[in-house]
């Protein structure tokens, strides 16, 4: 079985991305890393976002978007050459959390160890193999309807809430893989 990815378009085109909706709701990502603006001692974070289609201008960045996936559950993991050590996050029943865990909330979202099913595993190592990545972080929906959605690998391997909420000390794993080089 192959496992579903959502629609995902790469533009900086207005018409493109009103075609790309097509009766679907979309979320926008940044396509580097997060973007911080500080602005009167504001701090500005870009997060996960839903758009509409009224949203879009003419003009703007080249942008990420993925069709939007009502989710059960979220699940970051982080991979060493091989290993996957894994959280699932439940953000949906916090509205401030339900479409990026990582916006601050009053309450934080449970996040949880979790064991990828088997045959997820073997298809993320072929993966990151044909990608030549030792490490790497995956991003994964466990949608309503059951199906596991691969979002995304960040080859620069973000790992610090995955090592923190579930105890995996991925900071001494990644010393210890580097001092055997």
């Amino acid at each position: 079985m192959v496992y579903p990815i959502p629609a995902s378009l790469v533009t900086t085109n207005a018409d493109e991305m009103n075609l790309f909706f097509n009766d679907i709701n979309i979320v926008t990502k940044t396509i580097s890393r997060q973007f911080n603006f500080i602005d009167k001692n504001v701090i500005v974070k870009s997060f996960t976002e839903i758009i509409k289609a009224l949203d879009i201008s003419k003009e703007f960045a080249p942008s990420l978007v993925q069709e939007y996936i009502e989710k059960e559950y979220e699940i970051r993991s982080f991979y060493l050459k091989g290993s996957f050590y894994s959280m699932a996050i439940f953000s949906q029943k916090n509205d401030a959390t339900k479409i990026d865990y990582r916006k601050p909330a009053s309450i934080k979202s449970r996040s949880v160890p979790y064991n990828l099913p088997r045959n997820i595993e073997e298809k993320l190592v072929r993966l990151m193999t044909q990608l030549n990545l030792d490490t790497g972080s995956i991003d994964i929906i466990k949608a309503k309807n059951g199906s596991f959605y691969f979002l995304e690998v960040n080859p620069n391997g973000i790992f610090e809430n995955v090592s923190f909420y579930c105890n995996y000390y991925l900071e001494k794993l990644i010393a210890d893989h580097l001092n055997l080089k």
